[in-house]
């Protein structure tokens, strides 16, 4: 990875191997370069779903992009939980499931609301 200095140069501040991730912080300005497992990030293609030791809230984040649902973890102490899973095709309910099983969580679903925020209206458009 490079990028252009104040004088117009390209500075060369990552190279990447296989396996490898960048992330960059813009805000600390910090570039962080390490190893990791690719089918984690690349799996999606397959329709896997896989966690390899990752923290509670990145689980949940994931399994809430992955389903579309809004799902809130409230309990502080099961931040630091790791979790380790591959999920393939498996509904939102079998997954809550197994996350219950393997964890000490416990859950709720609640009906999907309509959001009446945002309605149509002949006499706006004019």
């Amino acid at each position: 990875l490079e990028k252009q200095d104040l004088s117009g140069r390209q500075i060369r501040f990552a190279e990447l191997m296989p396996n490898e991730q960048v992330v960059l912080n813009s805000k600390a300005k910090v570039v962080d370069h390490r190893e990791v497992e690719t089918m984690k990030y690349t799996s999606w293609k397959e329709g896997k779903l896989i966690f390899r030791n990752d923290p509670m809230p990145e689980v949940i984040r994931k399994i809430s992009n992955w389903y579309n649902v809004d799902i809130q973890l409230r309990d502080k102490e099961l931040e630091n939980y790791i979790f380790r899973a591959t999920f393939e095709d498996e509904a939102l309910s079998e997954v809550l499931i197994l996350l219950k099983m393997s964890s000490p969580i416990d859950f709720i679903e609640h009906d999907r609301e309509k959001n009446a925020a945002f309605r149509y209206s002949d006499d706006i458009a004019q």
